[in-house]
């Protein structure tokens, strides 16, 4: 299962209609459910561990009341284009260069779909999920400290690739 479609699946199942649990556990199908979509995204050979389910179930809690959570404090939305990148730092430390965002809006097929459909003729924005990964690095580079410049110096950088709408 790839894994745009296991959070799809997991999203439906956090804040949409899911078949209610014992009453004592109303988040058990979901709990279930998550952790057989994990193992199958993961590696189906999990299944042949020892309760596997009662060792993923604690993780899978917690995935559940953290998502819940991010669910509660959504961001103000942003725009994403061109002008955007030069006008807004956030678009312009998440993305590389301003081409990148017309590029990525072009390749998703789920904003080309909503675009296409009969219903949104008349739409001209959108709203949607950027999801990208965050890479954090130490590298050496130059400082000024105490009016001198000094070389090597541990310093973090930040860059974000695989961008998903």
């Amino acid at each position: 299962m790839p894994f745009a479609t296991l959070f799809s699946n997991v999203s439906a199942m956090l804040f949409g209609e899911s078949p209610l649990g014992a009453v004592d556990d109303p988040d058990r199908p979901i709990i279930e459910a998550l952790i057989e979509a994990v193992v199958d995204a993961v590696d189906p050979r999990l299944r042949l561990v020892s309760k596997y389910r009662e060792k993923l179930a604690p993780g899978v809690r917690r995935t559940i009341a953290h998502m819940r959570e991010l669910g509660r404090e959504v961001p103000e939305p942003i725009e994403l284009s061109r002008a955007a990148w030069g006008a807004n730092s956030l678009v312009g430390a998440l993305f590389a260069t301003p081409d990148d965002i017309p590029a990525l809006l072009g390749r998703s097929h789920e904003l080309n779909a909503f675009f296409d459909g009969a219903a949104n003729a008349a739409a001209r924005e959108a709203y949607a999920l950027l999801g990208m990964k965050m890479d954090e690095r130490t590298v050496l580079g130059k400082a000024l400290v105490q009016d001198v410049v000094q070389h090597d110096v541990a310093q973090k950088t930040i860059g974000f690739s695989g961008h998903r709408i």
